[in-house]
């Protein structure tokens, strides 16, 4: 291992058990090959779940992707591995009806198409490893014709460690990543508790109105609630159970 690598790893093992933890893997994982933007995903049989991401004004690529075109990742079954999104365009070559409308077909993109709002024209490596009930994808992302160097090796070094932080994260927290809520879902909840409605939460967000509704069916079949009464019921007294700070 190299002292890059070996750095990465303590400053990932030092966040363990912190409610930054999310962000100082993913970021650290970002700074090993000079990628542009990175993000984390929860893979589960119910769906995903978005842990992180730093993709600022492409923040609704990543949603969509989180929500739709996920589905599409022939990556996220490949266990634990680090993988190059090139090395599977030949997996992706038909497109369900259903979603078309989220997705644009590129010859120049590396599967061959990107989810609608996703940056254009990036280099994809992707680590993915079991952990939180489901397969974590911790995505790297920079131009295609970047002169960083490659970071391939270095990540394979990582690979294992890594997973095992992401374990060791959910144990001392006693809870499956993310929780039960996404970070986004927590942030949609903890406006809804402050009383801001719908319309309210798209703008403080900037996110459209029907993302934020979206959220909130998916924070009432997670919490099992029918009404905003039971919401509020359900989290007045212990809302850290449910990643709500």
């Amino acid at each position: 291992m190299t002292q890059k690598t070996h750095d990465v790893l303590a400053e990932i093992i030092s966040a363990i058990g912190c409610q930054n933890f999310m962000e100082t893997a993913t970021t650290a994982l970002r700074r090993i090959g000079g990628y542009d933007f990175a993000a984390t995903v929860l893979h589960r049989n119910s769906g995903a779940s978005l842990l992180f991401e730093d993709f600022g004004a492409y923040r609704g690529g990543v949603e969509i992707y989180v929500r739709h075109t996920s589905h599409l990742n022939p990556m996220r079954h490949i266990g634990v591995s680090v993988v190059r999104a090139r090395d599977f365009r030949r997996l992706n070559q038909t497109i369900p009806s259903e979603l078309r409308p989220y997705v644009v077909e590129a010859p120049e993109e590396e599967l061959g198409y990107r989810t609608v709002g996703w940056p254009h024209g990036l280099e994809e490596i992707g680590l993915y490893f079991d952990a939180g009930g489901g397969t974590v994808e911790i995505g790297l992302y920079r131009a295609q014709c970047s002169t960083a160097s490659h970071s391939l090796r270095e990540l394979e070094e990582l690979s294992a460690p890594v997973a095992a932080a992401f374990r060791r994260h959910a144990s001392l927290t006693h809870a499956s990543l993310p929780g039960i809520l996404s970070p986004r879902e927590q942030k949609v909840v903890e406006l809804m508790l402050k009383g801001c409605d719908s319309a309210a939460i798209a703008v403080r967000l900037g996110i459209s109105l029907y993302t934020v509704k979206d959220h909130r069916k998916n924070i009432f079949r997670k919490l099992k609630v029918a009404s905003l009464t039971e919401l509020f019921t359900r989290l007045r007294d212990d809302p850290q159970k449910f990643g709500i700070h």
